[in-house]
């Protein structure tokens, strides 16, 4: 595990919650430490993360949500943060699920449109190194991360805050595709989330190989309590030091 508590207290005064894509080095520098190689850098290139928000809210929304974290990783990772394509249609979400009358079970009405449009924020806006989803948004990130290596779709790590399995009665299909749920993942909830069961969130935790879990006394929020929050950016640092 990386450490980036020296930049973390360095930088603590001049955080700027406002700013989200971080601003290039001039004078300043960060360092971090590595059990295998010591003293590291300021990093030559930032990840850039892909953040993808809940069934109500959006990008701006998102990026309010993510301010606390976005400045613990700005040295390490810029987010891009997206709005569902239903939001340009005066609808929300990326998909709205209802009761297939036709099969039985589940049907993502809206993932058609949500698919495409995923497949070409990853062309023209990519690479991007990893997912982050909030709620609705964790939920798709589990399903990108079983489209993963197809459809232009690539990323390396997966973060997602209080999410549950996929119902959809096709896409869950994909959680089949073991191999493909092996990449890092840290897996966030809160200890009163009354929107999302606590249980849901491990239980979509159980289909990676090997998830972190992150839990935090708040409800159904990115956290900001230092401790949960710390972790969280302790697992990007780990995933920028791989890169």
């Amino acid at each position: 595990m990386v450490s980036f508590q020296n930049w973390r207290d360095r930088r603590s005064a001049d955080k700027t919650a406002a700013e989200f894509k971080s601003p290039e080095p001039v004078t300043k520098t960060y360092n971090t430490s590595s059990t295998r190689t010591g003293q590291r850098s300021m990093p030559s290139r930032r990840l850039r993360i892909l953040c993808l928000h809940g069934y109500h809210g959006s990008a701006s929304v998102m990026r309010s949500q993510a301010s606390s974290f976005a400045g613990e990783v700005a040295p390490y990772a810029d987010l891009v943060f997206i709005n569902a394509p239903s939001l340009a249609k005066g609808s929300y979400g990326w998909w709205h699920a209802r009761s297939n009358m036709a099969g039985g079970g589940v049907v993502y009405s809206g993932w058609g449109d949500t698919k495409a449009n995923l497949i070409d924020v990853f062309a023209k806006e990519g690479p991007f190194d990893g997912v982050l989803g909030l709620s609705q948004g964790a939920v798709l990130t589990s399903i990108l991360c079983g489209l993963n290596g197809s459809h232009g779709i690539k990323f390396n790590f997966a973060m997602m805050v209080g999410g549950f399995l996929a119902s959809d009665t096709e896409l869950e299909k994909l959680y089949e595709r073991h191999q493909r749920y092996s990449l890092p993942s840290i897996h966030v909830y809160g200890r009163r989330d009354g929107i999302v069961n606590p249980s849901a969130t491990l239980e979509l935790s159980r289909v990676f190989k090997n998830p972190t879990i992150v839990v935090h006394d708040g409800g159904h929020v990115i956290p900001q309590q230092r401790d949960a929050e710390a972790k969280m950016a302790a697992f990007v640092v780990e995933q920028w030091a791989k890169a």
